[in-house]
């Protein structure tokens, strides 16, 4: 996400633009990001979830 600073010690996990996932994340330590123009399926968790503009997202948990 290009207008977000990335925080000290990086992202937990961060997924690109233009992406097509199908995954559950548990991040209990640092922030998920999704950039634009992403399809996203599963689940998120973290203290911070941060979603660009132009992302779909689908709950689909295996939590």
């Amino acid at each position: 996400m290009h207008e977000t600073a990335q925080p000290p010690g990086g992202f937990a996990a961060e997924f690109g633009q233009s992406n097509v996932v199908d995954v559950n994340v548990y991040a209990p330590n640092g922030p998920i990001t999704i950039d634009q123009f992403t399809q996203a399926t599963g689940a998120f968790i973290a203290p911070q979830v941060l979603i660009a503009g132009n992302v779909t997202l689908t709950l689909d948990s295996g939590f």
